[in-house]
């Protein structure tokens, strides 16, 4: 028999700020929060776009052990963050998750600034320079993997990735498996990190929104004059109960 399920908690990183608070603030105000890309590296066209909705060098410290979060990529550091809010939302702080919680998160580029790092360092030093440290962090579960060891969650863990259906693929996992009875909760969610060499292959695909005559970068996405998105970065973690 299935079982009815509910959201008992919510944690999010974004442009925005850390938590429910901010995020509910600015979807109140309808104003997005974007930062011009670095762009020294050279990645970018002269005329490309230059706007992104970051998360910046917020201090995720009151989210995540400061001993912990150094060993981890971008990615990881916004998902377990994440994932630490939704448990103490849920009166869960200071628990471990437990055995029979799963763990299903979404990643379209997974911790694309590790790869660039642990790529580069092969290409332009060797193979033998490889840092067995950003390799256990390159992989798209390596976010998944991290929620499971920081909360304790023994459960299955699974890692999809569906760009831009690959949040609600998650949810529905989550959901199905705590409907199912063969978990009694699951942490699920979606995370990314933009880099500046991914912001700027999706702008040389033309898949970011540029400035025009008729103004700045600006997502309308349904709107017949749109020309791209704005792309960003962050994570959002829901905590699944049955009701």
């Amino acid at each position: 028999m299935s079982r009815s399920v509910v959201i008992t908690g919510a944690g999010a990183i974004s442009c925005f700020g850390l938590g429910l608070g901010p995020l509910r603030e600015a979807l109140r105000d309808g104003a997005p929060r974007l930062t011009e890309v670095e762009r020294p590296a050279g990645y970018h066209r002269s005329r490309g776009a230059r706007l992104a909705a970051l998360v910046g060098a917020q201090d995720l410290g009151s989210w995540l052990p400061p001993g912990s979060g150094r060993r981890m990529s971008p990615p990881s550091r916004f998902a377990v963050a994440a994932a630490n809010m939704a448990l103490r939302s849920a009166s869960l702080e200071g628990d471990r998750a437990g055995a029979d919680t799963a763990v299903f998160l979404s990643t379209t580029f997974g911790p694309a600034s590790f790869s660039e790092k642990l790529y580069r360092s092969i290409v332009t030093e060797g193979p033998a320079t490889a840092s067995p440290f950003l390799f256990t962090e390159c992989v798209a579960n390596a976010p998944a993997a991290q929620v499971a060891i920081a909360c304790g969650a023994t459960g299955v863990s699974v890692t999809n990735v569906q760009r831009e259906a690959g949040a609600l693929v998650a949810l529905g996992r989550g959901a199905s498996e705590v409907a199912s009875g063969r978990t009694s909760r699951a942490l699920v969610g979606v995370v990314d990190e933009l880099p500046p060499l991914a912001h700027a292959v999706l702008d040389r695909y033309r898949a970011l929104a540029r400035a025009t005559s008729r103004g700045a970068e600006t997502a309308r996405p349904f709107d017949r004059r749109r020309n791209g998105f704005i792309a960003s970065e962050g994570a959002t973690v829901l905590l699944l109960e049955e009701e």
